[in-house]
């Protein structure tokens, strides 16, 4: 399970959530900043210091640098890294990606 949350107001809303239910965010929770040189000087420096909280806390946390020279770059390749990164999860749990029998499942029950 992934999601993606902005900051600043997951320094505002999540990093307290963390705390409970205990050591379930430390066993389950893995973080994964992006950090471009696109980024404002006060983004980049927010992004260090929620990562140091994170570890704090006992999670995982990474820096991943997004290397491009434009915003538009950025976007892409993170989008492109997403889909890579979707697909290389589901190959070291042995799940076929395509197979999809609980949206299948829903999109049956919402044609009734």
């Amino acid at each position: 399970l992934a999601w993606p949350m902005l900051l600043p107001e997951m320094d505002h809303h999540f990093l307290e959530g963390l705390s409970f239910p205990k050591d379930v965010a430390k066993q389950k929770i893995a973080v994964l900043f992006l950090l471009s040189d696109n980024y404002s000087d006060k983004l980049k420096k927010r992004i260090i210091i929620t990562k140091r909280v994170f570890i704090k806390q006992g999670l995982k946390a990474e820096i991943l640098h997004i290397k491009t020279k434009f915003r538009l770059e950025d976007a892409l390749s993170t989008l492109q890294l997403g889909s890579y990164l979707c697909y290389y999860i589901s190959v070291a749990n042995k799940v076929d990606p395509l197979i999809i029998p609980w949206v299948d499942y829903f999109k049956k029950e919402l044609q009734k």
